[in-house]
């Protein structure tokens, strides 16, 4: 049975053993070869084989277009405000397309305990533009960007210099909305200079936004009704790639479109979502819901309500909400 292989995460491995590795341009700049900074590639290549056992997911392009239109960061701001902003996993990677290129992100919730075989080095952190909203404590949020990019000669990987730590904070409309702090975090397999300093600073804004748009689907479309998970597991195809020292591709996990609801109320009538056939549906964000609980209804809280894929008027009773306009400072 042939399988449809989604994720590009081996080419992406074969790229750094064979030393086809550049770092993160800056705006108007030119992507520069890693060798420059006297990389150790051995703890590359062993880092990389570590993050195999990592749970992967491939997001399909038409989901996260659904998903990434306007109103999703309120929906994230909900979770917070009621302590749900956690990622599926401590740790995992998200794989999508964006402007027509393969991202391929690391990311992990310190929250959850996540921790990775290589850790960013504690104190030598570049740029710290989080810490006026989260009072010192540490960013909840990192991850290391991978990006597969072709020229003449062929394919190459764009990756992060840096760790980047991603929070965000509603501030009111008065004080800009919804805000997005980032910082960069120096890694210990490229030697601390001052010429690799200004390289990290002038990039990890970039970076922290990739790693952004992936935390953000991995909390967003995965607790999404309607989604499809379909895993691809290619260990037959494996033994033979490892005999012929190729690297594993590994198990993953295809979101896609799955089913649409007919109505963002009712969970129960739901039709199969065919590409090209169906009808687009809407992405109905997670929202809060105030509840009443204790004796004789006394008390209140909120409740988070998790996002729906829901039908357009073509199916009866469907009616899609407007998005409301939110504001994000990167």
């Amino acid at each position: 049975m042939k399988q449809n292989i989604r994720t590009r995460w081996h080419r992406m491995v074969q790229l750094v053993k064979d030393d086809e590795v550049y770092f993160t341009a800056p705006e108007g700049g030119n992507a520069e070869h890693w060798g420059q900074y006297n990389p150790n590639r051995a703890a590359m290549n062993w880092f990389l084989d570590q993050l195999t056992a990592l749970p992967r997911f491939v997001v399909d392009t038409d989901l996260l277009e659904l998903v990434m239109r306007e109103g999703y960061e309120q929906a994230l701001m909900d979770m917070k405000k009621v302590g749900v902003l956690r990622m599926p996993f401590p740790a995992m990677i998200v794989e999508f397309d964006h402007a027509g290129r393969r991202y391929a992100v690391l990311v992990r919730d310190q929250q959850a305990g996540g921790r990775l075989p290589w850790e960013p080095h504690e104190g030598k952190v570049i740029d710290r533009g989080v810490s006026q909203m989260n009072n010192g404590d540490p960013t909840p949020f990192y991850g290391i960007t991978f990006r597969l990019e072709t020229d003449i000669e062929g394919e190459y990987l764009v990756m992060s210099p840096s760790v980047a730590g991603v929070d965000i904070e509603d501030r009111g409309r008065d004080h800009g909305g919804i805000w997005l702090g980032i910082c960069a975090v120096l890694l210990d397999v490229i030697p601390e200079t001052l010429q690799f300093s200004q390289l990290v600073q002038s990039v990890y804004l970039k970076d922290g936004s990739a790693i952004y748009r992936a935390i953000a689907t991995a909390m967003l479309v995965m607790h999404t009704g309607g989604v499809k998970l379909e895993v691809v597991d290619c260990s037959h195809m494996n033994r033979k790639r490892i005999a012929s020292n190729k690297p594993p591709i590994p198990k993953h996990i295809v979101l896609s479109i799955g089913k649409v609801y007919r109505s963002a109320a009712d969970n129960a009538k739901a039709d199969d979502y065919i590409p090209r056939k169906s009808p687009m549906p809407h992405w109905r964000k997670g929202h809060l819901r105030t509840v009443r609980w204790g004796q004789h209804h006394a008390n209140v809280k909120q409740v988070y309500i998790n996002p729906k894929l829901v039908a357009f008027h073509e199916f009866p009773g469907a009616v899609a909400p407007i998005p409301k306009q939110y504001v994000v400072t990167k």
